[in-house]
């Protein structure tokens, strides 16, 4: 067996976008300021998305650059392995960090409280007019932003 150049270009190329698109997305949740404190935690969680995607491409990677591990068949079945785990370690990455694993995990969630109970927790100001006040759907839609 022969490495492939063709192989290692394609994942490499692949890894490197994955790796810039999640440091970006993650930096830019880092730099925001309070107002955006629920897309400053959602940005934060992409985190060990990056994870994922680096630990099952790196040993197929590394079998395709370095001719020892493609000819290894235990390497090489180990490296398959971590390739074809990427989707189930995103699902359970996504699983996990959901609002439904905490409420499973017993953790205290907002999911099933009552809404008098957890309007006191909100963050930010949800309402678009001030109270009693309605707009008609005729100037909502002749209104230019």
């Amino acid at each position: 067996m022969v490495a492939d150049p063709l192989s290692c270009a394609d994942i490499f190329l692949c890894m490197v976008v994955c790796s810039v698109s999640y440091i970006v997305v993650a930096c830019r949740g880092r730099m925001q300021k309070a107002p955006f404190s629920v897309q400053r935690r959602t940005c934060n969680r992409t985190e060990m998305y990056i994870v994922n995607s680096l630990v099952t491409y790196t040993p197929i990677l590394l079998a395709y650059c370095y001719e020892p591990f493609l000819n290894n068949p235990y390497f090489m079945t180990f490296a398959g392995v971590c390739e074809l785990s990427g989707g189930l370690l995103n699902t359970l990455t996504y699983a996990l960090q959901s609002r439904y694993a905490t409420q499973l995990m017993g953790q205290p969630s907002s999911i099933g409280q009552s809404s008098q109970s957890s309007s006191h927790g909100l963050s930010f100001n949800v309402e678009v007019c001030s109270p009693g006040t309605s707009i008609s759907q005729q100037r909502l839609c002749s209104t230019r932003l």
